[in-house]
């Protein structure tokens, strides 16, 4: 054996004793890798030539060519089962905290609204729940001033600076379960004021017009919620609700601040009296009625007077004294503010139709005793 034949035999028990030392040192790794993730090839280069496990074909270098029946590759996994830290890994749970999504930027163009939400209100499910308003979009000449009306003032922002480095959020605080969130929309043609429009009914705007629409955007978190969106035209303008979009966060719903579903109100008949008052020339006295009403469903609402539609919130019969009949518009949660209440006179029967299938009627005959001096009052004007 030359001299050039010896040094060629150390390299190759060198390169042996390197290839020995590698795989125990990658075997003692993997005993005590406590990462995450599981290597998915290991490589080991002899001169040029990587000794791997994925080969596919022939390889080529520059001292020949090797073909993948050269390469060893030691598929273990069968012998040796993976340690669990691996396939805790693989397997991550699904379980923990939601993150807290990302606020949604300034909208550049019109954010689609649920016309059926057109005369929603507003009102909170969570009184631990914190209410956060954060101004999406604006499509109107007019400057949209929004706020909070209902149950406090509070002053949010305006259509205009929210597009120049105004303010985009704003914190409302915490309320009571139950609360309405009233918004409110002032609207100026520069600084010319065209008048303030309301969420809710028509009844609540100076044009008898319904201005605003709320529509559910996050069924199944609290952050962005509800989209509120304005009409700011007076007469209804083009209907588009969308000269002033913002979100709503936190724990509200239009469910619990609508307009009284079947049942949900119970009118209840408590008195009933003569006054010393007549009708039709003396030849009919006339009589009041004294009314309340419960609210089983724990929750607040609010139903117009003498609506066109359901759910209805009127007073029916025969012999009527005058239009009014002094009965409320807002109904409350767990204590009735407003009623009992007197009606004005009639002098046959009178009918308190409320919400969508409840009513209760009244009569006034000869049997119906004398209202008292301390009740008499009510025979000229409807008091509580």
């Amino acid at each position: 054996m030359n001299k050039k034949q010896n040094q060629i035999r150390l390299t190759g028990i060198f390169v042996l004793f390197l290839v020995i030392i590698g795989t125990v040192a990658i075997t003692s790794a993997a005993d005590i890798y406590t990462g995450k993730g599981k290597p998915q090839s290991v490589d080991i280069y002899i001169n040029d030539i990587p000794y791997g496990a994925s080969l596919g074909g022939e390889v080529q270098s520059g001292t020949g060519t090797k073909s993948v029946n050269d390469f060893r590759a030691i598929v273990d996994d069968e012998q040796h089962p993976d340690p669990s830290y691996y396939v805790e890994a693989s397997n991550p749970s699904t379980e923990g905290p939601t993150p807290t999504p990302t606020p949604i930027p300034v909208a550049t163009t019109v954010i689609p609204i649920d016309k059926g939400g057109v005369g929603s209100t507003l009102c909170v499910t969570d009184n631990t729940s914190e209410i956060i308003v954060d101004f999406a979009f604006s499509d109107a000449w007019y400057k949209s001033v929004y706020s909070l009306s209902s149950p406090n003032n509070i002053a949010i922002g305006d259509s205009k600076s929210a597009y120049s480095g105004g303010t985009t959020r704003k914190s409302l605080g915490n309320f009571s379960i139950g609360t309405e969130l009233k918004f409110a929309d002032a609207v100026y043609d520069g600084s010319t004021y065209k008048g303030t429009y309301y969420t809710g009914s028509a009844s609540r705007n100076p044009d008898d017009y319904v201005h605003a629409a709320i529509t559910l955007k996050n069924e199944t978190g609290t952050h962005f919620k509800y989209l509120v969106s304005f009409e700011d035209a007076s007469g209804g303008g083009d209907n588009d609700f969308n000269d002033v979009e913002f979100y709503v966060s936190g724990g509200v719903s239009t469910k619990c601040s609508s307009t009284g579903g079947a049942g949900s109100l119970i009118p209840e008949s408590v008195d009933v009296c003569k006054c010393n008052s007549s009708y039709n020339k003396g030849n009919q006295r006339t009589c009041i009625a004294l009314f309340t009403y419960r609210n089983v469903a724990g929750v607040q609402y609010e139903i117009p007077i003498n609506g066109k539609s359901l759910p209805w919130n009127e007073f029916t019969g025969s012999g009527m004294v005058g239009k009014s009949r002094c009965q409320p518009e807002l109904f409350y949660v767990t204590e009735s503010k407003n009623s009992p209440f007197w009606t004005t006179r009639f002098w046959n029967n009178i009918k308190w139709k409320l919400g969508y299938d409840k009513s209760v009627l009244v009569k006034c005959d000869s049997g119906t005793r004398d209202c008292t001096s301390a009740e008499m009052p009510n025979c000229t004007s409807c008091t509580g």
